[in-house]
């Protein structure tokens, strides 16, 4: 009798801990440092500050499998890129990815659940303007536009101090492909590298997690 009160009692209180890894839907914010390396020549390394929504649903409960979708924008360290674009100055710097979403979890662990997250930008876009001498007096405002694609995977921990709560710290990788769509010089198109250049990059999250 005690034993059977013992485990009515418990399994509340590790589902209760376990905090939004059993909603039927979750919301997520995040923010946190990207670093990304463009295979260009010479190799460009580019810092970022990067902020992120995500929402999914886990369709089966109790089956530690959800999906989503996820949006992201980086603010891209613009000293970085002022050598590779020969620009005086840049203006606006931002990497802008949105796509799918899939998570899983180590479900039954109380206060830390480990968890895993796939994502498949299905857009991408990578944009710098600014403006450049380009060795005249009068500086010539110019923009650069490209497309991205390719897949992000991360590996994080769940804290939950309150039910549905929880605190995302995240690690990501990202193995993507960087091609220019469009230049313009002085609002003028001009010609662009058609080549395919893999850019990949590492990055570190910490996020707020809401459970419904």
């Amino acid at each position: 009798m005690l034993l059977k009160m013992l485990r009515l009692v418990a399994v509340p209180l590790i589902l209760l801990h376990a905090g939004s890894a059993f909603a039927l839907i979750d919301v997520e914010a995040l923010a946190g440092k990207r670093w990304y390396k463009l295979g260009v020549s010479p190799s460009q390394q580019v810092s970022a500050t990067e902020v992120a929504l995500a929402a999914h649903v886990d369709p089966i409960p109790l089956i530690p499998v959800s999906f989503g979708v996820r949006a992201s924008s980086a603010a891209l360290n613009t000293n970085d890129l002022k050598s590779y674009y020969g620009a005086a100055s840049i203006s606006s710097a931002l990497m802008v990815e949105a796509g799918l979403d899939v998570m899983v979890w180590v479900p039954l662990i109380p206060i830390i659940t480990p968890y895993a997250r796939l994502n498949l930008p299905v857009y991408g876009l990578w944009r710098v303007a600014g403006a450049t001498a380009n060795g005249n007096p009068t500086p010539t405002d110019f923009s650069h536009n490209a497309k991205v694609s390719g897949v992000q995977a991360s590996i994080g921990f769940k804290y939950s101090p309150l039910p549905l709560i929880s605190v995302l710290f995240e690690v990501n990788r990202a193995a993507e492909t960087w091609k220019e769509s469009e230049a313009k010089v002085g609002g003028q198109g001009v010609s662009v590298d058609s080549k395919s250049h893999a850019l990949n990059s590492n990055a570190v999250f910490l996020g707020l997690e809401v459970g419904l």
